[in-house]
């Protein structure tokens, strides 16, 4: 690898980790936004705004057609919430900031510190919601660092990566580690490595979500009767999901097996939306 392709490396991992911790705990809970004004806010807006060259082809590829649809529906999701109408931090303004940093994010990327900064605001730093941000902090990280590296490099000299292909795999690792981690986790639980496999009722979820009004027109016989199938093929479900959040180990080895895995992902979730009404959309 180039010094300059390490030297961005480097720099992008460091500045990924700082976001991270300036803005989430370790279990993800919210931190004070006073501690993230000067070095997430502040900082990064005035960089990408001032100082912020032309981004790579790569890098546009990846703000177009993923942090852009990223940031699309978390602005729907968290301005379309039921919030208490007490909550003084709440207010149909701070909704209308939300919605205008959105939409500054389609003309300049120096709108997304900013979109990140006041998300907590919306209780928008959540588990269920951390890959989607993550990602965008990766991003935010890669543009970050080539500017930051550029403005000290030498009269006519550009630091930077020859190719966006350490990138795509940076975007990759982030992206399946919200599957492996889960996975390897299952087989810590219980006293024996196939423990979860085993004993997780996951045929439950369907009457669980039958009783909270998902497929309501469906008959209550007909439920037993699919739930009744569901629990004796239960362990084998167990492991389909063990073998596919395990196997994205070995996604790293080959793009092609990286695609497999993504449309492996949209039938599991299809299959979870369909059995419960749940559907982790932020993990596709």
């Amino acid at each position: 690898m180039p010094l300059s392709e390490l030297l961005h490396l480097a720099l992008t991992l460091l500045l990924f980790r700082t976001f991270e911790g300036r803005l989430t705990t370790a279990n993800g809970e919210t931190r004070s936004p006073r501690r993230a004004i000067i070095g997430f806010l502040i900082v990064p807006t005035a960089l990408l705004g001032w100082l912020g060259e032309t981004a790579t082809d790569g890098q546009q590829q990846i703000y177009h057609w993923l942090i852009l649809p990223i940031l699309a529906v978390l602005c729907w999701k968290l301005t379309t919430r039921n919030y208490d109408y007490y909550c003084p931090k709440e207010f149909p303004r701070t909704r209308l900031l939300l919605l205008s940093l959105a939409g500054a994010a389609l003309v300049s990327e120096a709108a997304v510190p900013c979109f990140l900064f006041f998300l907590p605001r919306f209780d928008g730093w959540t588990h269920h919601l951390l890959l989607s941000l993550r990602l965008v902090m990766l991003y935010l990280a890669v543009r970050l660092a080539s500017v930051v590296l550029n403005a000290f490099a030498p009269v006519g000299m550009t630091l930077g990566p020859e190719s966006d292909a350490w990138m795509m795999y940076l975007f990759m690792a982030v992206h399946l580690s919200h599957y492996v981690v889960p996975g390897l986790a299952k087989l810590t639980l219980g006293t024996k490595r196939w423990g979860w496999m085993l004993s997780n009722q996951t045929h439950l979820l369907l009457p669980a979500a039958y009783v909270w009004g998902w497929g309501r027109f469906v008959p209550e016989q007909a439920l037993w009767r699919v739930t009744q199938g569901l629990a004796r093929v239960t362990p084998v479900c167990n492991a389909a999901a063990l073998l596919l959040e395990c196997g994205c180990l070995l996604a790293p080895f080959s793009a092609q097996s990286y695609l497999l895995l993504c449309a492996a992902f949209v039938l599991f979730h299809l299959f979870i939306f369909l059995l419960s009404g749940i559907c982790f959309w932020q993990n596709i």
